[in-house]
């Protein structure tokens, strides 16, 4: 099958095997594709509103996870449900990822728990609760060894508005009490830890959405961008491989943004915009919304 005969599925979200052979898009159904051969591997409903998905290392497993925080492991090559967490009472959360081995899936949930569990039976390795907090991003480097996890204080009783955002940073193996913070007094979104885990963008929330971008060797924002607008489908930022680049979501398009200034290089326009990915070893950016995807080249929307 050639690449235009393809059709290409809506993508809420999307994710990436690390030899970037396979894509999986999350929309009502979960479809996986070869991007090699572009042809369908699979197109499956494992759960009941299909919110995240990632691959384990080797590319032979995908964890999905529902919006109300159910997470199953499925075969990316059937869509054939390999495990069934039955953890609904977790509730709602951000993503979930395999551990470097792909032993391990670690996943946080808006009831502030941060947690870890084995892939193959969901037995509960670690567990770390920020009472008052939700977790609504975890993200990882390129060797999964670094974990950056966004905390969002939640309003309390007698309060205006709630708490400032920060992060905390966690080195693999995690085992508690070892997790750098960083804090910036302000409403974050989207936080995002770069491929080779130097440093870290992130967006600046309400009248000045902007996009920073701090080290983790000392926690300075080095850049910041232009003010973004936001549209009505979330907030998503995307680093290139190469770290030279990042993808973020804006109103009704994709605005592509220099790394080492944060510049805006290129924008492409999408209805309902809402996820991207850049592909390892090429050109291609694939670029989701709730309709369709795509593929665009990058030497085709940036200008340098």
């Amino acid at each position: 099958m050639t690449a235009r005969r393809l059709k290409w599925p809506p993508a809420y979200g999307l994710a990436r095997s690390d030899n970037g052979r396979r894509l999986a898009c999350v929309g009502r159904n979960v479809v996986v594709l070869d991007m090699r051969e572009r042809v369908r591997l699979s197109s499956s409903h494992p759960l009941s509103h299909p919110a995240y998905t990632s691959f384990s290392p080797n590319g032979e497993i995908i964890a999905v996870k529902s919006t109300g925080g159910r997470i199953v492991t499925v075969d990316p090559n059937t869509g054939t449900v390999v495990y069934d967490y039955a953890n609904q009472k977790d509730g709602e959360g951000c993503g979930v990822y395999f551990s470097p081995d792909g032993s391990t899936l670690i996943d946080g949930s808006w009831a502030g728990v941060f947690m870890l569990r084995r892939a193959t039976d969901g037995t509960i390795i670690f567990r770390d609760s920020y009472e008052g907090e939700m977790l609504p991003r975890i993200s990882h480097d390129r060797e999964r060894r670094s974990w950056l996890v966004q905390h969002s204080p939640i309003v309390r009783e007698g309060e205006n508005q709630s708490r400032p955002d920060y992060l905390t940073l966690h080195r693999w193996p995690i085992v508690g009490e070892t997790a750098r913070t960083f804090a910036f007094n302000m409403h974050i979104d989207a936080a995002q830890i770069s491929p080779d885990g130097t440093r870290f963008c992130f967006f600046q929330k309400w009248a000045d959405r902007r996009v920073h971008i701090a080290r983790i060797s000392d926690g300075q924002i080095v850049s910041s961008s232009p003010v973004i607008e936001p549209g009505g489908t979330g907030s998503e930022l995307v680093w290139s491989d190469d770290g030279e680049c990042i993808a973020a979501l804006g109103k009704g398009k994709f605005v592509f943004l220099r790394a080492t200034d944060l510049a805006v290089i290129g924008q492409v326009e999408m209805d309902y915009a809402s996820s991207a990915i850049f592909m390892q070893d090429s050109d291609e950016v694939v670029l989701g919304s709730w309709k369709t995807s795509r593929v665009v080249r990058r030497d085709t929307v940036l200008r340098r």
